[in-house]
């Protein structure tokens, strides 16, 4: 009471000095709380305005993934086939419709001495492409292919949000940049354009993933075997998604792991298994021998380049993610995904290596970049968010060169420009009375009249007749004997004709057959 009372000293109340200290205290605290709440409503709005260039660059990513997905449509109608081994995919296609059983035995059982089924894919992709109820065409393969590359995106993308922390909104955002992002890389807008399974397969390995991060326990890895089991039995060098969950469920508890690895490789192996027993061991050569390849420097420097020049920000963004995400989240697979497909970098060393191996690494590169921006914007520690400034720049670079660099003319796939009129070889096929046989060295043609092949691979069958595993002795014999009423060649002098089909064969060609037109007729006995 004695401190609260006051003196009057020349009409004036004078305040007792513990009074005076008490209110220039709650005065500082005060200000503290203000500065402390105009702090707070600053990092809150600096949040929702990165929050709002992330989602938009998530949406302008979507719209060229859209626009990417919208020029293959034109492509999938074209009647002929675009690129080398959709024909191939094709004809043994045709052979599954036609007779299921008897065509497993003629694709993967021993070569006939006449014939040449290449039948290195497993049977996934041809069973899919078989069950189209229409007339057999290019146009369905090519639509799986389409169909894999967006169901791929989609799954991938729900990895991410499930992997990312945050609210809805802010997850599902970036879930579409990752899977926008994967669909706005070169090999990745190429390939879904072509009839061959890597997309197919490629989509089952994302639906794997994306059933291992929704669940990220027994359940989930039952799940995610499975698909990645589908996506082996599509295309067997899809397995790196799959090695990916393996070591994160392995990390999450070994029975995790264990269900995961029992679960995919039970599944595979009840699958060929079942499939040995109708065609016998040559399904080894088949699916492996068949797909072993020599290594070639020229490809492995050129392809790598090519691929790193294109892509270096999507590289970098991943890189920067999958380095902080292996120790932070080392129970996702997206943490691990990136290092296991790199792997690719050097398979495209093998001979006729092509863009379509890089398609998983792409995946792998899209998703990685998307948890990056999203996890280090989200993050409290200063180096996180210049991370995150780094990341969102790198994929803003790779958004302007998909607008800028990916475009017509350059890099996006457009109907082919054919310097000759393909219907008159058709004329020529059409003229030969079915079912004696055609020699070609593209079946494009014999298949679109679903004619016998002969070769459905030249290019794989004359690496295998190099490498000792085929002899053309048969189809020389035909040859020599005039049996082919038509031989179709690509190759226009005998240099090409040599080079295509190897020396043997170009000698029985040459010395029994007369070019006419766009291939060779019997000569006149």
């Amino acid at each position: 009471m004695a401190r609260a009372a006051r003196d009057v000293s020349g009409g004036r109340g004078v305040v007792n000095e513990d009074d005076d200290k008490g209110a220039i205290a709650g005065m500082i605290g005060a200000n503290e709380r203000a500065a402390v709440g105009g702090d707070e409503r600053a990092i809150a709005l600096a949040r929702r305005i990165v929050g709002a260039i992330v989602l938009a660059l998530a949406a302008l990513m979507a719209l060229r993934a859209a626009y990417y997905c919208w020029t293959a449509l034109t492509i999938l109608r074209w009647p002929f086939e675009i690129h080398g081994g959709e024909s191939t995919m094709l004809h043994e296609s045709q052979l599954m419709d036609a007779d299921f059983i008897g065509s497993l035995r003629a694709i993967y059982g021993p070569e006939r001495a006449d014939r040449f089924t290449a039948g290195n894919y497993p049977p996934i992709y041809l069973i899919l492409w078989a069950l189209d109820p229409g007339s057999s065409s290019y146009i369905t393969g090519r639509a799986l292919a389409t169909l894999g590359g967006i169901a791929a995106a989609i799954a991938g993308g729900v990895a991410v949000a499930f992997t990312v922390e945050g609210g809805r909104a802010w997850r599902a955002g970036i879930g579409v940049l990752g899977g926008a992002a994967f669909l706005c890389t070169v090999p990745v807008f190429q390939q879904i354009t072509i009839a061959k399974p890597d997309m197919t397969a490629l989509a089952f390995a994302a639906c794997g993933l994306a059933a291992y991060a929704a669940f990220p326990d027994r359940r989930g890895a039952i799940g995610a075997g499975f698909c990645c089991a589908l996506a082996g039995l599509t295309k067997q060098s899809v397995g790196f998604a799959a090695l990916a969950i393996l070591i994160a469920a392995t990390r999450q508890h070994w029975r995790v792991g264990l269900a995961f690895l029992l679960t995919c490789a039970a599944t595979v192996a009840v699958a060929l298994g079942t499939l040995w027993a109708f065609v016998g061991p040559t399904l080894y050569d088949h699916l492996i021998t068949y797909n072993r390849r020599p290594w070639r420097q020229d490809r492995f420097i050129g392809l790598n380049e090519k691929f790193i020049g294109q892509h270096w920000p999507l590289l970098g963004a991943a890189l920067l993610y999958t380095v902080w995400a292996v120790r932070r989240r080392p129970r996702s697979p997206l943490s691990y995904f990136p290092l296991t497909a790199a792997a690719v970098m050097v398979m495209v060393g093998s001979d006729g290596a092509a863009r379509n191996y890089y398609v998983e690494f792409c995946l792998a590169l899209g998703l990685a970049a998307a948890l990056g921006v999203g996890s280090f914007l989200r993050a409290a520690r200063p180096l996180a968010a210049t991370l995150g400034a780094v990341s969102l720049l790198l994929v803003g670079v790779h958004l302007f060169r998909a607008y800028t660099l990916f475009i017509v003319g350059l890099y996006v796939p457009t109907l082919p420009l054919n310097e000759r009129d393909l219907n008159p070889t058709l004329q020529q096929v059409d003229a030969v009375r079915d079912p004696v046989l055609i020699l070609a060295d593209d079946p494009g043609y014999l298949v679109m009249r679903e004619r016998p092949v002969v070769i459905d691979d030249p290019f794989l069958a004359s690496l295998m007749i190099r490498e000792g595993h085929w002899q053309p002795d048969e189809v020389i014999a035909n040859l020599e004997t005039r049996r082919y009423t038509l031989v179709l060649a690509v190759a226009t002098t005998d240099e090409e004709v040599r080079t295509a089909w190897g020396d043997r064969l170009a000698d029985a060609l040459l010395a029994n057959y007369e070019s006419y037109g766009d291939g060779y007729l019997p000569k006149d006995r």
